[in-house]
């Protein structure tokens, strides 16, 4: 569950802070900052999904209701993450008229979220499935 901690705090992170950029730049006029803050609300709205469903399951281990819907978004979370970052890391790396810093830093936004959106959907999965935690807590 720590990949998935991760991925969640990171998208906080790097999302809200579009946010913040794209509502104190002011070159952009309101029309020009709705793209942005909507794009954005794509990933922190599912993400504080994420985050409510996990503390749910969390302080409610022995049920397991919450493990399918969980993973279903964690998974999709993660797709629309790569799906966005590599359509975003093509345009400013190589459309736009951005200098080397500007290119590296959204890069390395791309690849850590990228990278944790993966990390997290392999240790969900590899998690034991909950029949099988069931199963083994009636045992004990």
């Amino acid at each position: 569950m720590a990949w998935r901690w991760a991925f969640i705090a990171w998208t906080l992170f790097v999302w809200l802070g579009r946010i913040r950029n794209a509502v104190g730049d002011p070159a952009l006029d309101a029309g020009g900052r709705t793209g942005p803050i909507l794009l954005s609300l794509s990933f922190v709205i599912p993400a504080l999904l994420l985050a409510g469903m996990t503390a749910l399951q969390l302080a409610h281990r022995d049920d397991h209701r919450l493990a399918r819907p969980v993973s279903l978004i964690l998974a999709a979370m993660a797709v629309w993450t790569a799906a966005v970052w590599v359509v975003r890391a093509v345009d400013i790396a190589l459309r736009s008229d951005r200098g080397a810093a500007f290119i590296a830093v959204h890069l390395v936004l791309a690849t850590v979220s990228v990278g944790l959106g993966v990390m997290a959907v392999r240790a969900d999965r590899r998690s034991p499935a909950p029949s099988a935690v069931a199963a083994g807590e009636a045992a004990s």
